[in-house]
């Protein structure tokens, strides 16, 4: 089983510093690991405003990426420019982390890792939210396809809870990264097999 912990500095606020130790979790299973965080923490804060900031704030961000690739732009030339929050800092080790939040993540024979969240019991609502920011911009930072795969679940996922299920109820703790799995995924097949016919007619 791998795990991956969130650390806030008592001081978080003031420094913008990170902590986040990953045992190494594999690249094509880092949406499905993020997906699952994110809803989980939106049911969590379901009666509170920071729910509904977090959706808007992810919600910005992916259009803003949408906007810089449909432009031209690229995303190894300006990274710094599609970070979640370019002010983080995030580290792997940090002697005062006064509040945790811990992902663990378990192998399934045939199928999709078993997710399970401990959150830290003296939980901030407001350090919760960001931890589904943090965890982004790190698996962000990682090799692999997250970055480009990020926003397509971002807008899936919300439009699941503006469509299909309100996030306050406990089914759409799973619900809800199954649907922007689906969707990514057909996102992207009917993407590539656009890529196959251009090149097929040039």
């Amino acid at each position: 089983m791998a795990t991956i912990t969130i650390g806030f500095p008592q001081d978080f606020e003031k420094q913008s510093t990170l902590l986040i130790q990953d045992d190494g979790i594999d690249s094509h299973e880092q949406i499905w690991v993020w997906d699952h965080f994110y809803s989980l923490v939106l049911h969590e804060l379901a009666k509170s405003t920071h729910a509904d900031k977090l959706m808007q704030t992810l919600q910005a961000w992916a259009v803003h990426f949408a906007d810089h690739l449909s432009s031209g732009g690229d995303l190894l030339e300006n990274s710094q420019q599609l970070l979640l929050d370019p002010e983080l800092n995030l580290v792997k080790d940090h002697a005062q982390t006064v509040e945790h939040y811990i992902i663990e993540v378990e192998q399934v024979p045939g199928t999709w890792p078993a997710i399970n969240v401990r959150l830290s019991g003296n939980a901030q609502q407001k350090r919760m939210a960001y931890a589904v920011i943090a965890l982004a911009q790190h698996f962000s930072m990682q090799p692999g396809s997250f970055l480009q795969e990020l926003p397509v679940h971002i807008f899936a996922m919300n439009q699941f809870y503006e469509a299909k299920m309100s996030y306050h109820l406990q089914d759409s703790v799973s619900q809800a990264p199954n649907y922007a799995l689906n969707q990514a995924m057909a996102f992207f097949r009917d993407l590539s097999q656009q890529s196959q016919a251009k090149t097929i007619v040039h």
